[in-house]
């Protein structure tokens, strides 16, 4: 069969499946064991179960549960109160002080938890009511949250890059640092997107009471032993100390010391809740990657990169349009998938394109991973979208949307800051211990 008719057999079968309703690991390992099929025969179907087993049989990706289970433990420890709490008796009295202290408590949360939708639903459920009691404008406090909840997938640790970084085979630990300053670059623009809007429309964002200097230092109290977690699991990756994989095992274990001995609302129902959770989430991105394993296998025995990369460079394409083009698609898909399945179907293809093109593939990580989060707050899917509507049960869901539409085009901006600037996400990196 020709190649060219196969990919848009598979193309096509994929999207009927989907459009069906049949979850998205199961529909590429229907189409790619049917395409295996019928390019290899009953061959190619006796090498299925190697493959499999090989896609998953990386130590790296055993920092993706234990990682969960970090997020999923902080769920329980009243975490995302205590930081709203402290942010807001010390920056609440500035202008749009609770919307930068929302910002800074979703940038701590998402760093510790690496999930966005945790973060969207552990801070909005916090901040939300509280921005109302004084007086927000409910769409900016909606879209605030759901964009401040996509910062879990962009600052470390972070579980997309932890699977970029396998099917790319690049160092996750360099890829966590390359996203250490535009994932703070995003907090202090949403920052300073609160800062301006209750400067130049006050009532959208008044201001809240001040608070005894006492009151204030009592907060730091309930966090310390968190910083001190995030700083102990980054700085053990910065210096070649620990893998990711054992700063994440070091990680969960003291998460969950702190959630019984410190927080003291971590009960053995919860913990196993947590794990439970875990379960559940990592078997599902491991269906999913063995389906997109499988479904780039096809690509690659019928040579599609190499044929794209060829077409390209005969073509005479600038590198740049070629990025941005990819940029676009990565763009669209985020409005009708998930992050993770997003990146196993198309860094197959993308990726050995851009690399023949030039580009740096911990910049490109990062650069990808910040289309996904503009996809998490962009209907009809965003995913935090819908994590932030599920917090505020009277918010009509258009209201969320409405006022997450700001938020896409701060993120454009950050995008943009990136691509023009790598030397932002590749300095850190570059700076680490060989």
């Amino acid at each position: 069969m020709d190649p060219s008719l196969t990919v848009a057999l598979a193309i096509g079968m994929l999207l009927v499946l989907l459009l069906s309703g049949l979850p998205i690991g199961f529909s590429l390992g229907v189409t790619s064991l049917f395409f295996i099929f019928v390019v290899q025969g009953a061959v190619g179907l006796s090498a299925v179960s190697n493959i499999a087993f090989h896609s998953m049989a990386h130590f790296t990706l055993i920092a993706v549960p234990l990682y969960l289970l970090m997020g999923e433990v902080i769920i329980f420890t009243g975490l995302g109160v205590q930081l709203y709490d402290a942010g807001a008796k010390w920056i609440g009295r500035v202008p749009g002080g609770l919307g930068v202290a929302t910002a800074g408590a979703c940038g701590f949360f998402a760093a510790i938890s690496g999930s966005s939708v945790a973060t969207a639903v552990t801070i909005g459920s916090v901040a939300i009511p509280e921005l109302r009691r004084w007086g927000y404008d409910i769409r900016f406090a909606l879209g605030l949250c759901a964009s401040g909840g996509t910062l879990g997938v962009l600052i470390p640790p972070s579980i997309v890059m932890v699977v970029y970084g396998i099917v790319t085979e690049q160092s996750v630990a360099m890829l966590f640092m390359a996203s250490v300053v535009p994932g703070i670059m995003m907090v202090v623009f949403h920052a300073l997107y609160s800062f301006l809007v209750a400067i130049i429309r006050p009532s959208m964002a008044p201001r809240a009471t001040s608070v005894s200097w006492g009151a204030r230092w009592m907060a730091l109290l309930g966090i310390w032993p968190w910083v001190v977690l995030l700083l102990g699991v980054l700085i053990s990756i910065y210096m070649g100390i620990a893998t990711p994989t054992e700063a994440a095992a070091l990680g969960a274990l003291i998460t969950i010391l702190l959630g019984a001995f410190v927080s003291r609302n971590l009960t053995a129902r919860k913990l196993a809740d947590a794990v439970c959770g875990t379960v559940v989430t990592t078997s599902m991105v491991g269906i999913i990657m063995v389906g997109a394993v499988l479904f780039s296998y096809i690509l690659a025995y019928i040579q599609v990169p190499q044929a794209i990369t060829e077409a390209i460079t005969t073509s005479g394409i600038p590198p740049w349009v070629v990025l941005l083009a990819i940029n676009i698609l990565w763009l669209f898909l985020g409005c009708l998938l998930d992050s993770i399945s997003i990146m196993l179907l198309t860094l197959p293809i993308a990726f050995p394109v851009l690399m023949h093109l030039g580009f740096n593939p911990i910049w490109l990580g990062v650069v990808m991973t910040m289309n996904l989060e503009i996809g998490m707050i962009t209907p009809p899917m965003g995913m935090t979208l819908f994590a932030i509507k599920g917090v505020v049960k009277d918010a009509a869901f258009t209201d969320v949307v409405a006022g997450a539409a700001p938020f896409i085009l701060l993120w454009l901006v950050g995008l943009a800051i990136v691509i023009v600037f790598p030397g932002l996400t590749l300095w850190l990196p570059g700076t680490m211990p060989q």
